[in-house]
């Protein structure tokens, strides 16, 4: 991969972290909604976090969809993605 690219995976694989509380607190309003778009929400976090590199987020969000319809389990799972998010990225004076 040239420079380029890199530096542009670089700059997606931020983008992503940095949205990774809204998607997670997304996915925390649809527990007591409709199953589906609990399901559909899991899915996308797990399919888009494994293409950036994120695994372990990968892997609790399909585990997450894999048994969505268990709320108390989404629950446990949410908190771990929580702690398994990546910290945003400090905030420096300009």
């Amino acid at each position: 991969m040239n420079d380029s690219a890199e530096a542009k995976l670089a700059l997606l694989r931020d983008r992503f972290a940095q949205s990774l509380p809204r998607r997670l607190d997304a996915i925390e309003a649809a527990l007591p909604g409709d199953p589906a778009e609990l399901e559909r929400l899991l899915h996308s976090l797990a399919g888009t976090s494994g293409t950036y590199g994120f695994t372990a987020i990968s892997n609790l969000a399909r585990l997450g969809e894999e048994c969505y319809a268990e709320r108390g389990v989404v629950q446990r799972i949410l908190t771990e993605l929580r702690m398994a998010a990546p910290a945003p990225p400090e905030e420096t004076d300009r």
